[in-house]
């Protein structure tokens, strides 16, 4: 373990991942876990927790038993063959993405918002616009920039939560915890889902690790359980302290519980994770664009970052709504196409990865069809 902590490219590898899972979806779990149940959301949280690891890992061998590099559309196309089968992932990568972008955008200017407004009074808009141009502009030095960004970033990330757990946890009341609401028990489940999201960065995670690839397992287990536990500690802190007062972003309703200092610190962590993972998600569809599309780079580029600020400009800051969607539906769809690419890489792969799995059938049947519900949940029986 100490070795791999002193592995600088296995650290990189593994902030990539951390990077994009850890955005705003951290934001949506204490609002989830009041309603439910501090507890009822737990549980939820380390079975998807575990869930995730799974699906990332099935991911992984795929890329591993590949010569050729792609993002999820790319390994469709390679292995299922069908137009449809390939419309529907991009469908629900581009869902994902466009919509996490969107939603950075939006929060970025409250964060910023919260930290400069006592030095510069423009409006949120503005510094969401400015954020925007800023990160954007980053993204054509390649994906090693951002890594290199993705790795500074999230360690500051991990210190910034832990502070914030320092502070608050003097602040916590325990019957805030107790509480347990069962109509409620479902809700988690989609905000879950997006905050733990990061199948597009597996394959950057691989490029990453080249040479190394017999890291490449525990990176992505190393990168999930890191970011259980700080997703955990988050909502430990804000729903112990804020109670039923959680607002939906997490942050406002701490204030006048903690004040203005912890306020400023939190909306600095909020800008770190954002940061990390607009870059990442920016990046990886980039990559769709460009290795599975063969579309120029700079084309590839302003495919990816114009869409979400048109739909910004428009007017769709919808938070909750894109969250809910982007991870039933888009999160669930993803991973059901993955299952059925795992049993065709299997057979026709053409390359021997670093490890395999050997997963039933049946595990496979059940975990598609838990997330079949889950899309139909969201779709017609959510409020």
């Amino acid at each position: 373990m100490w070795e791999l902590l002193k592995n600088k490219v296995f650290l990189h590898a593994t902030a990539v991942l951390t990077g994009t899972m850890v955005g705003v979806g951290i934001f949506s779990i204490p609002l989830s876990f009041t309603k439910s149940g501090f507890f009822i959301g737990l549980i939820l949280l380390f079975v998807i927790g575990a869930i995730t690891i799974l699906y990332n890992l099935i991911f992984a061998e795929i890329i591993l038993r590949t010569q050729s590099s792609h993002q999820l559309v790319g390994y469709t196309r390679r292995y299922l063959r069908s137009p449809w089968a390939r419309r529907i992932v991009f469908f629900a990568n581009a869902l994902g993405i466009y919509g996490a972008l969107l939603v950075y955008i939006h929060y970025a200017g409250g964060f910023l918002d919260n930290l400069l407004s006592e030095f510069f009074f423009i409006p949120r808009q503005y510094y969401s616009l400015g954020f925007f141009l800023l990160v954007s502009s980053i993204l054509p030095f390649g994906f090693r920039t951002v890594a290199g960004i993705e790795f500074f970033i999230t360690a500051l990330f991990i210190i910034v939560t832990l502070s914030i757990f320092g502070v608050g946890i003097q602040n916590i009341d325990v019957a805030n915890l107790t509480t347990v609401d069962v109509s409620y028990w479902f809700l988690p489940y989609g905000v879950l889902l997006f905050a733990f999201a990061g199948l597009s960065s597996i394959p950057l995670q691989r490029r990453l690790l080249h040479g190394q690839e017999h890291n490449f397992k525990r990176s992505i287990v190393f990168a999930v359980v890191l970011s259980g536990i700080l997703y955990a500690l988050f909502a430990l802190t804000v729903v112990g302290v804020s109670g039923f007062s959680t607002s939906d972003d997490a942050l406002s309703g701490l204030r006048e519980f903690v004040g203005p200092p912890l306020i400023l610190l939190a909306s600095f962590f909020g800008i770190c994770t954002i940061t990390t993972s607009f870059l990442m998600l920016a990046s990886a569809l980039s990559d769709i664009f460009y290795l599975d599309f063969r579309i120029r780079r700079k084309s590839s580029w302003l495919l990816t970052v114009i869409p979400p600020l048109v739909l910004y400009l428009s007017g769709l800051r919808s938070v909750v709504d894109i969250i809910s969607l982007v991870g039933a539906v888009g999160i669930g769809t993803e991973v059901i196409i993955l299952l059925f690419i795992f049993r065709k890489a299997k057979k026709e792969g053409d390359r021997t990865p670093e490890f395999s799995m050997s997963i039933p059938n049946w595990v496979s049947i059940l975990l598609g069809i838990v997330f079949m519900i889950g899309i139909v949940f969201a779709l017609f029986v959510r409020d």
